[in-house]
Order: structure tokens, then sequence, then C-alpha cells
């Protein structure tokens, strides 16, 4: 169905609120997450509509092509899918080096998978696994502590010993040339990944995507009374600046249109689109010289701003 494949990557600028309304839990409005991992994602649905608000703001005249109409949704669907944004990089504050970009052989693994199916990039080798509780390091780590004995590296509270990793060295690398965004909107997070990249255990890199987001008090004041209203108190969850997350993106030709149950032909304007890899090209075009995409909730008060790097794969069949 679709022949074309790429790699979507968000870059967090500001906190990032992908919500999942009313919760019965401690925090209001909690940020989604993965049942079995817990580990915080965007859904589908919600970072498709970023990008045709994107697209429809830019008055762009392939939107409907690309996204399907909204009028006359029966006539035909949108040409581009786009999978739940998943965690890369987390960021969790450190004794040395003020924060580290934390990651797991997970989420590290499951980027590898897609890089193998959409050969937008070539494939980077996965360390080892480090073990509680240790934790990996590059060779050139500003976390590192401690002077006398083993290296040891402190996030939060927790105190962990280090180990350097050759193989998280060119890892770190294929990030910073892949996966964060280019030019000057990811210049300083490029020059810094290398001494900040750490790579956790399993449950330890859990427990801080669980435990280490922002939970915000919000509420309500009475203009005739300057004090709070009644029942408005709550929090909210939000994600980080600095996080990285990514999506697998698949496209195709745009769909022949039906009128009467009849095919029409395309109109011209819809023949640049020739097959799923132009559709991507066009894309990533759009975001070449404004590499900014706001997503999630609360836009009004500068949440959701993301900078985002988009990676087409040459065109070859996909068996989807």
């Amino acid at each position: 169905m679709y022949d074309a494949s790429g790699l979507f990557f968000l870059y967090g600028e500001t906190p990032i609120h992908w919500g999942t309304g009313a919760s019965l839990s401690a925090v209001d409005l909690p940020v989604q997450r993965e049942r079995h991992t817990d580990y915080p994602m965007a859904q589908a649905a919600g970072l498709k509509g970023s990008l045709r608000d994107v697209f429809e703001r830019r008055a762009d005249p392939l939107v409907e092509a690309i996204f399907g109409p909204k009028e006359k949704a029966g006539e035909r669907s949108g040409c581009l899918a786009v999978t739940d944004a998943r965690v890369l990089l987390f960021p969790v504050r450190s004794l040395r080096g003020t924060f580290a970009y934390a990651t797991s052989l997970l989420a590290l693994e499951r980027l590898r998978r897609d890089v193998m199916r959409t050969t937008a990039a070539p494939v980077f080798d996965l360390p080892e696994d480090p073990g509680a509780p240790r934790v990996l390091v590059t060779s050139d780590s500003m976390l590192r502590a401690g002077e006398k004995g083993a290296p040891r590296v402190v996030f939060d509270e927790f105190s962990y010993e280090a180990s350097v990793s050759e193989e998280l060295d060119g890892l770190a690398a294929w990030i910073a040339d892949h996966a964060i965004p280019q030019g000057e909107a990811g210049e300083f997070a490029r020059s810094v990944l290398p001494g900040r990249l750490a790579l956790l255990p399993e449950d330890q890199f859990r427990d801080f995507v669980l435990n280490a987001t922002m939970v915000e008090t919000h509420v309500s004041i009475d203009d005739e009374t300057g004090t709070a209203r009644e029942r408005l108190l709550f929090t909210q969850e939000t994600l980080p600046p600095d996080c990285l997350f990514w999506s697998l993106v698949l496209a195709r030709a745009p769909f022949t249109r039906r009128r009467n149950g009849r095919h029409v032909d395309a109109p011209d304007k819809e023949k640049s689109l020739r097959d799923g890899t132009a559709v991507l090209e066009h894309i990533r075009r759009h975001f070449a010289e404004h590499p900014w995409l706001q997503t999630g909730g609360d836009a009004t008060t500068g949440r959701g701003q993301v900078a985002v790097n988009l990676l087409v794969a040459s065109n070859r069949k996909e068996a989807v």
C-alpha cells in the first residue's frame, strides 16, 4: 500500500502536554503513556493533526491530497500514515553536566527496527546491556563524578557506577547527525549530546520517564473576589524540554478521486505527488526553512513547541 517511508524526529523546546484528559490518579491531567512500559508517547492521530494544521496555516494547495478532505471525506483517504511518537531521549537532572540525555536499550532497539525498515539512515549498532546498577556513558562524558575509585554518575538522588562504551560514542554521533534537527534549530543539542548521553538499565529509565516529569498546579482566579474559584484547582503533567521522540511515517501517491461512483483524474497540482517519496519530500521541504511544530495541548501558554527533522528513505515497496 505504501511505497515510501521516513523517520520524523521531534525535539522538545518547551514543556509538552500530550494529554489523556481527566484521570483518577494523583495527577488530574497526565500525559499519554504506553500501557505495558509506562513510557510517554504521543498518539498518532494527534501528531498527524498537528502536521495538517501546519499545512493548512501555510495554505498548502496539496493539503487535502496528503491528509484527505475535511468535507466529503468518503471521496478518498489521505496518502500519509503516521505512527505513535515514542521516546528516544529523556532529560534527567545530573550532578555533573546539568542534565543527561537518558535512553534505554528498549528505546534504541525500537528505533533500530524502524531504521532498518525505512533505510532513511544507516543502521547503528546497539551498545551492550549496562546491567543494574551500572550506567554506560561516552568517552568524553561530562557526567562522571568522583575522582577516587570507580567513576560514578549521580542522577537526581541516585548514584550509579559509570562505564565508558565505545558503542555509545558511535550512537551519540548517529543521533547528532540524523535525529537532532539540523541547522541552527538543533545546533546546541548536537554539540552537547556526545558529552551528556547515558544508557540506563531498563527499570531505572522507566522510573525516570514515569517520575521525573513536570507536574504543575493550575488555578483559576475569580475577577470579582481576586481569589481562587471553587473547584478549579487542578494539576497537569508535562514532558520536560530537551526530550526527543520519533515517529515512523509512510506515504504513497494520492488516492484517485471518486465522483458519482466514478474515478476522476487528479488535478494538475497533485500530479507532482507521483509516489510516496514525492509526498515525503514535499513535507520535508515544508520544514527545511522553518523546522518548528506545535503539538499537544496548551498552545496559548507556549506548550508543545518542538523542532523537527524528517529523514526520507529511498523509494522502495513497503509490505504494509
